[in-house]
């Protein structure tokens, strides 16, 4: 199938979730449909509206073509997933917190749902 295809059937917000959902069940699955879950997230990238949890929160994010942490996170690739876990236990009770990053604001997010305040 020529790539411009491809790329059009990714942009469908309703086929890039059915083909998203069946990708992820097989990486969890351990299947090797795919080489490994870290290429998914570069053959078939996040999408559209989709929801996501991190460390016990629950988030709706929209994810553009090109958004890898994104894909990363909904695939469950591991991306920097003890990294997560400790910030969103310091953010517990913290009153304020610094997010100085420049990506998709993920950690901005679960800060935001950890904190108590």
């Amino acid at each position: 199938m020529p790539r411009r295809a491809l790329v059009a059937l990714r942009e469908q917000p309703s086929v890039n979730r059915v083909v998203r959902r069946l990708l992820r069940t097989s990486v969890r699955l351990g299947s090797r449909l795919l080489d490994a879950g870290e290429h998914v997230t570069q053959r078939w990238p996040v999408f559209g509206e989709e929801r996501l949890s991190l460390a016990g929160s629950s988030f709706k994010v929209f994810g553009g073509e090109q958004d890898q942490v994104l894909s990363a996170l909904y695939y469950g690739t591991e991306w920097e997933s003890g990294e997560l876990r400790a910030w969103a236990a310091l953010a517990q009770n913290a009153r304020i917190v610094f997010d100085v990053g420049a990506n998709t604001g993920m950690y901005t997010l679960l800060a935001a749902a950890s904190s108590a305040a």
